[in-house]
């Protein structure tokens, strides 16, 4: 069995031009056989005249019908009105069958008749060929064709194979260069101006799942260090804090099992959030599909969130379209999104600020905008906003409780609805962040 696509495409190739040359071979074969058989009655039809002319004039000269001028190699017979031979060349006489053309006989002859009208009646004037060199030289046509065909096929495959595996080099070069691909070798890229234009489209399909590859170990490894950053501030403040205690051997007070409390809640959030997200990962987070009022939830959120904005003296407002908006959707999910996203509006804007909570309806999908007057977010920090663990400004982020998970939360389970957001910033003009969710699944 053929596993290599070079050996296939050659047996392929070689099949391909054995039909060909086949087609050739009784093409050519059928029109020889058809030009030498009617160069053969040509000059059969030749000789049959000369024939028949002086068989006329011995005739009106009142001569026998023979001898008459024979050609070599020419058979001919004379038959009289009544059918009977009176002239042959040999002593096996020619068989009295006029026909219009010429006809093959069982001696492997070419014959033709003509007529000779007398006063006593029709002649027959019978002529023949030996079909001998005719079928030497299609002998000679058949050796010929049996000789080189098989060998033109011995030549076109071997070419071919060559041929090919030369062509195949740009997938060859992929191959060992998918083989030195390691961890560590994770930049190495294809140069797409070496690569001909029928592979261009394979290698630089190719370069992009390195480009994802070396972004998912880079998220991998940032992951892990995250991670560990973010469980070992609370761990060791708890810890320190507890050595402080025990060194002055007195009980724990209030104030620090408080301060055990908000980190143990803390770790526990991030916990939940990276339980969360792994369960997401793996389609293993159950969606409870429902009809959901997105005009109510969103007027919830505004409810939950106005006190906090009134602190932090920030205008909190809400724009519901005019009809209700509804759709099938987990409420408890959807809820989320909506309160992450007011929250940071909140919190990251400035006094006398807005944030602005809009729903309407767009060609059979929802678009839901949170947009705040905030400080903004600049360009360089837009595409890696999703990521997990990722922070504009970590001290700040840290100082207010997030982890950095809470947009990636937002965008996987939007994902899972088969919704899309979008975030779109103007340092120190605001944020907007943008959802479009479908309205029939």
């Amino acid at each position: 069995m053929l596993r290599s696509v070079r050996s296939r495409l050659t047996v392929l190739f070689t099949g391909l031009m054995g039909l060909l040359l086949a087609i050739f071979s009784g093409s050519a074969w059928f029109w020889f056989e058809q030009s030498l058989r009617q160069d053969l009655d040509r000059h059969l039809a030749l000789h049959l005249r000369v024939l028949q002319e002086d068989f006329a004039s011995r005739y009106q000269a009142g001569k026998e019908p023979g001898p008459i001028r024979v050609a070599e190699g020419v058979r001919c017979s004379i038959f009289d009105p009544k059918g009977e031979v009176v002239f042959s060349t040999s002593g096996t006489p020619l068989p009295n069958r006029p026909s219009p053309g010429a006809v093959s006989l069982d001696s492997g002859d070419r014959m033709r008749t003509a007529v000779v009208r007398t006063e006593e009646g029709d002649w027959v004037v019978a002529a023949a060929l030996g079909e001998g060199e005719m079928k030497a030289e299609l002998n000679e046509v058949r050796s010929y064709f049996l000789l080189f065909v098989p060998l033109l096929l011995l030549i076109s495959g071997v070419s071919g194979y060559f041929v090919l595996g030369r062509a195949l080099s740009p997938v060859e070069e992929i191959r060992r260069r998918a083989e030195r691909i390691s961890r560590s070798h994770l930049t190495e890229r294809i140069p797409l101006s070496e690569v001909p234009g029928e592979f261009h489209d394979l290698a630089s399909t190719f370069n992009d799942m390195l480009e994802r590859l070396e972004r998912a170990f880079d998220d991998l490894e940032n992951f892990a260090s995250d991670v560990a950053h973010e469980l070992r501030t609370p761990l060791a403040n708890m810890r320190g804090t507890l050595e402080t205690s025990l060194q002055e051997k007195e009980p724990p007070s209030d104030d620090l099992l408080h301060s055990f409390a908000e980190e143990i809640d803390r770790m526990t959030r991030i916990i939940t959030d990276l339980l969360t997200l792994a369960k997401l990962d793996h389609r293993q987070y159950a969606l409870e599909r429902k009809p959901v009022s997105l005009t109510s939830l969103l007027e919830e959120v505004r409810e939950i969130w106005t006190p906090v904005a009134v602190e932090g003296e920030v205008t909190l407002t809400y724009a519901p379209g005019p009809e209700e908006v509804s759709l099938e959707g987990d409420a408890v999910a959807l809820r989320r999104v909506w309160m992450n996203l007011v929250e940071n509006a909140i919190k990251y804007n400035r006094p006398g600020g807005k944030v602005n909570i809009s729903l309407r309806q767009e060609d059979g999908t929802v678009l839901v905008e949170v947009a705040d007057t905030g400080y903004g977010i600049p360009g360089e920090h837009l595409e890696r906003l999703f990521q997990r663990f990722y922070r504009v400004d970590s001290a700040r982020s840290r100082d207010t409780g997030g982890a950095g998970l809470g947009l990636a939360i937002c965008k996987s389970f939007l994902e899972a609805h088969e919704g899309t957001i979008h975030v779109e910033s103007v340092p120190e003009e605001g944020t907007t962040f943008t959802v479009k969710l479908p309205l029939e699944r």
